[in-house]
């Protein structure tokens, strides 16, 4: 995907879910079920349970109980060195095109972000 294809995907997805003078809770709300249900059959939504996540009374509250706070390292040891290997499906749907490189902020480092 080139960089005006994410640009057009971007002004999709602010057109598909702000309205303007909604409720931004709501907003919220459906942009996660969305970006879930587009997850849903990578490995980590599966690790996850992002099917049954989907099903819950309270979308946001669950997802809050479920899905615990990842820092960098964590995410990266667990998923992201798979993506960067080139493995489909691990936190997104296909292949990582593009990891940015972080300013090295933490750990002196600089870090690859998918």
């Amino acid at each position: 995907m080139t960089g005006g294809k994410f640009i057009e995907l971007g002004l999709d997805l602010a057109e598909r879910f702000v309205r303007p003078g909604g409720n931004p809770v709501e907003q919220q709300r459906d942009v996660l079920k969305y970006l879930l249900t587009r997850a849903r059959h990578t490995e980590f939504g599966r690790h996850y349970n992002f099917d049954s996540l989907l099903q819950s009374a309270d979308l946001m509250e669950t997802f809050q109980e479920v899905i615990p706070y990842h820092d960098y390292n964590l995410l990266f040891d667990r998923w992201w060195h798979r993506a960067l290997a080139g493995d489909p499906d691990i936190t997104w749907r296909g292949k990582v095109k593009y990891f940015a490189l972080s300013s090295g902020t933490s750990n002196a480092t600089s870090k690859r972000i998918p």
